[in-house]
């Protein structure tokens, strides 16, 4: 992998995503969680996803939480 982004949960606890990409932008998806709490984070549930779905090559859900599936 060439790199690891941060896509929720980085300053607050909800909606925990990571994006493992490599040289090609082909990427592994770690989550996808909601962002929970007051409206400002609760508006990042309806922002575009920060990578190309085209690129999605699988997808990990550590486990059945919102703030790691429910997105």
């Amino acid at each position: 992998m060439r790199s690891i982004k941060f896509l929720g949960a980085a300053g607050m606890v909800t909606g925990s995503s990571y994006w493992l990409e490599d040289h090609n932008s082909h990427g592994i998806l770690i989550d996808l969680g909601m962002f929970q709490g007051m409206e400002e984070q609760r508006r990042l549930n309806n922002e575009g996803l920060a990578f190309d779905v085209k690129n999605l090559e699988a997808m990990i859900l550590t486990h059945a939480h919102l703030d790691h599936c429910g997105r």
